[in-house]
């Protein structure tokens, strides 16, 4: 995938996302933020995420090896992959030649422990020819360090 990637970093991380649905849901991240560490993923409720709910993932975060669990793929999310993923790692459901590419912005979000924003055009075969934008959000069961990233995923065929 050619991509466009962005670290989102305060004072003005709306700035980045380029697409309004991300934007609110980096609004809704940065009100759940409030203080030191990480936002809880506990505020993030069906209720609170209903706007986004189909284009919304969710990924535990597994380390040693670093691996990345679907827990959640949204009816949309699974529209455009053409199948039910929820349950499987994400390096095993991405074609070897894409997983650079796509789990870059998970990486770069468990590292930075910040949002990260991409846009990127798509080369996996379901996705070919279209715009794939994703806004990674790191949140915290325990308090602690990242276990979950609350993925927005927005796919714009290019015309």
């Amino acid at each position: 995938m050619a991509s466009l990637h962005h670290g989102i970093a305060r004072p003005d991380p709306q700035a980045e996302v380029d697409h309004r649905h991300l934007r609110a849901l980096l609004s809704l991240w940065n009100s759940a933020h409030g203080g030191p560490g990480l936002p809880r993923r506990s505020e993030f409720t069906p209720e609170t995420l209903r706007p986004w709910l189909g284009h919304i993932g969710i990924l535990d975060v597994e380390r040693s090896p670093l691996r990345f669990r679907i827990r959640l793929a949204g009816t949309h999310i699974v529209q455009y992959f053409g199948r039910e993923c929820s349950g499987q790692y994400l390096d095993d459901v991405i074609p070897p030649t894409d997983r650079d590419s796509v789990l870059g912005i998970y990486l770069r979000c468990v590292e930075s422990a910040a949002p990260q924003f991409e846009a990127s055009y798509s080369h996996i075969r379901s996705l070919a020819g279209y715009l794939v934008r994703r806004l990674a959000l790191p949140v915290t069961r325990a308090g602690g360090d990242i276990d979950q990233i609350v993925v927005g995923f927005y796919v714009a065929e290019l015309r």
